[in-house]
């Protein structure tokens, strides 16, 4: 075996038929900072590895964000810059809703119906954001929260709180590309071309993006919590829904949000 770094090997390269095979370490590794855990999901989806999808059971760490200027465009989301001078926002996790979470109807793959959804907070605000890759139009985020339905209709923009219309609620509307938006690389953005007979990847795919912001006295909370149990779907007019977690029932399946202190507080 070929060593290409001086003891300890940081890459290592075998010769297998026609190709090769790079075994790489990453070190210092910390799974708790995002940007660590952004480049091994990189190198992952590059190679072509499905990655693992979140269990059921999972909980969303919902961080805590300096206020967000909505514009539609998901950049201040998905910041890596751990300089403050640089970027004040932080990397959001995300929330992967792929075809696979299909609890009704059945989308062909990622590229008919997949988004990735965001979730931030600060002492006033729930804020919500996403990407969605659709075949027929972006329907609407669904969640259902201590018994209260709220949802976000993109394409409609507007934010509905027990169906009715929650005009106190701020909501922006816009378009990214796939390659814009560093975490679609946890969906499956391909396609088999039939002529050369490969899956092609279309990183360059355009999806609805959208912001919102929802005051927490309007969700009966006079300040964030601690934690919360909802239960998120992704609603198509065509009847297709996808759930995270998914169940075998629509009506089961909950997701805990567990929402990070003020860190500004000392």
């Amino acid at each position: 075996m070929e060593t290409r770094e001086p003891a300890p090997p940081l890459a290592a390269a075998r010769r297998v038929g026609e190709g090769e095979i790079i075994a790489t370490t990453l070190e210092p590794w910390d799974a708790q900072k995002e940007t660590h855990r952004q480049l091994l999901a990189n190198l992952l989806a590059n190679a072509g590895v499905d990655l693992p999808l979140r269990p059921a059971d999972s909980e969303v760490l919902v961080k805590y964000t300096p206020p967000l200027n909505l514009d539609g465009r998901l950049d201040d989301w998905i910041s890596d810059m751990d300089d403050i001078n640089i970027s004040i926002f932080t990397h959001a996790d995300p929330v992967v809703m792929s075809s696979a979470d299909a609890v009704q109807g059945d989308p062909r793959d990622d590229l008919d119906y997949s988004g990735i959804i965001y979730l931030l907070h600060d002492r006033e605000y729930l804020y919500l954001g996403g990407i969605i890759f659709s075949s027929a139009g972006p329907g609407r985020l669904r969640l259902e929260i201590d018994g209260r339905l709220l949802e976000i209709n993109p394409a409609g923009k507007a934010v509905m709180l027990d169906n009715q219309l929650l005009t106190a609620a701020r909501l922006a509307v816009g378009r990214q590309r796939a390659d814009e938006v560093i975490d679609t690389r946890l969906l499956n953005l391909v396609k088999i071309n039939r002529q050369i007979g490969r899956p092609e990847a279309f990183t360059d795919t355009p999806g609805v993006t959208w912001e919102a912001a929802i005051a927490w006295p309007d969700l009966g909370r006079p300040c964030p919590p601690t934690d919360m149990a909802v239960r998120m779907q992704l609603v198509r007019d065509d009847g297709v829904i996808l759930q995270v977690p998914a169940a075998a029932e629509l009506e089961k399946g909950n997701i805990c949000l567990r929402f990070q202190p003020d860190v500004s507080v000392n």
